[in-house]
């Protein structure tokens, strides 16, 4: 895997952050705290039997919910974190070209909630099947939007004050999806950073 390709499927797993905040929102109580503190007290003092309390637990399914969903979250910042130079500044080219926008796509973000995010806000997390069936939907909408491109629309960016349009370069009239900060001055040159085909981070060469 090219470091490309890596960095197109860290921002799609970086645009389940709002799914899975808001499931943790969803499914945690206060309580859940004290049932850990308890379940991993009897572990150090050597009562396996804590398991079985903890698995029979009316909160169980939701506890191990709201884990999944914290661990994701929290790679999801590692990654942003661990990246955040390629959003900003990092491996950025410019060619000496201008480009002019052709259509400004701001409301993509939302798009994308309402698309692939709160649908699957309605599925029961709290048995097995319900389980099984949310992974096997977040799988299938991981591929499909790897597959077209549609990470573009990522929310987190939105959050991040990036903007989506669609360019053309002024000199070949090819046309391309750019994400940006702040506006576009299309009289200067800019600078481009490839994400895949026809995805690119853009910014002014100043």
């Amino acid at each position: 895997m090219t470091e490309k390709e890596k960095f197109k499927n860290y921002l799609v797993f970086q645009s389940f952050f709002p799914l899975f905040f808001l499931l943790f929102v969803k499914h945690f109580q206060l309580d859940f705290v004290y049932y850990v503190r308890l379940f991993f007290e009897n572990i150090i003092h050597g009562n396996w039997f804590a398991f079985y309390l903890a698995t029979t637990n009316p909160f169980y399914g939701d506890v191990v919910v709201c884990i999944e969903c914290l661990l994701w979250m929290i790679i999801s910042i590692i990654v942003y974190l661990a990246y955040k130079q390629s959003y900003e500044t990092g491996n950025f080219e410019s060619d000496g070209k201008k480009v002019k926008i052709i259509e400004k796509k701001y409301d993509s973000g939302a798009s994308y909630l309402m698309t692939f995010v709160l649908p699957l806000m309605l599925d029961n997390l709290s048995t097995i099947n319900g389980m099984v069936t949310f992974y096997v939907m977040v799988a299938f909408v991981y591929v499909l939007v790897c597959n077209t491109n549609l990470f573009y629309a990522n929310p987190v960016l939105v959050f991040l004050n990036y903007k989506v349009a669609l360019f053309s370069e002024i000199e070949c009239e090819k046309t391309f999806i750019g994400l940006f900060k702040g506006s576009i001055d299309e009289n200067k040159i800019v600078k481009l950073k490839s994400i895949s085909d026809d995805v690119f981070f853009i910014a002014n060469d100043l």
